[in-house]
């Protein structure tokens, strides 16, 4: 898998690692985000070089270290308090950790070991998404997103999964998804504009649910069904049975119609 050339030069490092800048526009806010493939033993010192230079301070890990017996991503953290990893030009020092129902945070201490300059990572590990497969949840996942959101405050976000293109893309999806459910477009600000008390401001909670449930059921089965499509027609896989299984669990856990199924076949 090689990343699109428009975006591949993200840093200064002499090690390549395969990762891409991810922009997405929404209103007047822009989403930004670092896609990238999970670490290899030989491109640790590359992906916390690129961590620093992009001054990335949320790692979204979206696959575990093995899976089905095979090797996904390397562990690239450090995992006690007091022991610090060397990589490349940074001490890494796990400054603070925890393990939650379906997800782990690890509050990372990176410090350049030449300038004695710090930056802090957070590392998000989503612990309930297994290759090839779903969550088990969906509101798992949602409130996973909130909390990356709450932490992210500066550089783009680092999400990576194995290969940085499944369930990397679905996370980064969701997370905009989400942001255009919640601000609404400000279609509400716009309407007061117009006519004064519209969707008074006592019931606005429970009349802004009515909105967006309205409009989930409208928007979700369409968006879900080209976002399955998207996935499956990109995918380097596409054509294997493996990439075939791939789309139709994703699709049917995206489906919001429960009659609409994909066919078991490619035929």
């Amino acid at each position: 898998l090689s990343p699109l050339s428009s975006s591949t030069n993200l840093f200064t490092a002499l090690d390549y690692i395969n990762a891409s800048y991810i922009r997405m526009q929404v209103g007047d806010e822009e989403f930004f985000y670092i896609s990238c493939q999970g670490p290899l033993p030989s491109t640790v010192p590359a992906f916390w070089q690129m961590i620093w230079e992009n001054k990335s301070d949320v790692i979204a890990m979206m696959t575990q270290e093995v899976e089905r017996g095979r090797i996904k991503c390397h562990k690239y953290w450090p995992e006690k308090l007091g022991v610090p990893l060397e990589s490349g030009r940074y001490q890494l020092h796990l400054e603070n950790h925890q393990y939650l129902e379906y997800f782990h945070i690890k509050v990372i201490r990176m410090v350049e070991t030449e300038t004695g300059e710090t930056h802090f990572v957070r590392h998000l590990k989503f612990t309930h998404w297994p290759d090839h497969g779903v969550p088990k949840s969906s509101e798992q996942l949602v409130r996973f997103i909130r909390y990356l959101r709450a932490v992210h405050h500066m550089g783009p976000v680092t999400v990576h999964c194995s290969a940085g293109i499944g369930r990397t893309g679905v996370l980064i999806c969701t997370d905009v998804l989400l942001c255009l459910i919640q601000n609404d477009f400000n279609i509400v600000k716009e309407m007061r504009y117009q006519r004064h008390g519209m969707i008074q401001t006592k019931v606005s909670t429970n009349r802004g649910v009515i909105v967006q449930s309205s409009a989930l059921k409208k928007l979700f089965p369409r968006a879900r069904l080209l976002l399955c499509l998207f996935h499956f027609r990109n995918s380097t896989y596409s054509a294997t049975k493996s990439g075939w299984r791939s789309y139709r669990a994703f699709y049917n856990f995206m489906a919001t119609n429960g009659n609409r199924k994909v066919p078991e076949t490619t035929k």
